[in-house]
């Protein structure tokens, strides 16, 4: 596969968000279910709106997504705070994930520049071209990227 060229644009997904909320109103749920005190529920609401505010703000949204070959250096659009940025990295995992019917795919990366860092990012089916999705569900199935 070390002849496989990947080069997509990612489109933004509703589906982290829609993640977010479920977690909170799963929280309240269990909350109310449990007839706790009031007390008891704003602090448990309070711990889950915190965990949701943390996720959003270490959140760094791909934009893009390019290989020559993917045992190669892959350059990787993303936004991050306010800015367009063009990060490059080594691909180190990917697999595919079948949540509740919804599909999406786990990369994670080891970012040599701007700073290095390990970074997984979930793409979701919706956000990227069929065409470029197959390529890196095949990629994730046979490997070839380390």
């Amino acid at each position: 596969l070390s002849f496989m060229f990947i080069d997509t644009e990612i489109r933004p997904s509703i589906y982290p968000w829609l993640v977010r909320g479920i977690f909170v109103l799963f929280i309240l749920l269990l909350t109310l279910l449990a007839e706790m005190a009031w007390w008891h529920i704003a602090l448990l609401m309070t711990l889950a709106l915190t965990c949701v505010l943390f996720d959003w703000y270490r959140y760094t949204p791909l934009t893009a997504l390019s290989a020559k070959d993917p045992s190669g250096l892959w350059e990787i659009g993303v936004w991050h705070l306010g800015d367009e940025e063009l990060w490059q990295g080594y691909l180190n995992d990917i697999c595919v994930l079948d949540v509740g019917g919804l599909t999406l795919l786990k990369l994670t990366f080891f970012i040599t520049t701007p700073e290095e860092k390990p970074h997984t990012v979930l793409i979701f089916r919706s956000s990227i071209d069929e065409k470029q999705f197959r390529q890196l569900s095949t990629l994730a199935q046979f490997g070839g990227y380390q």
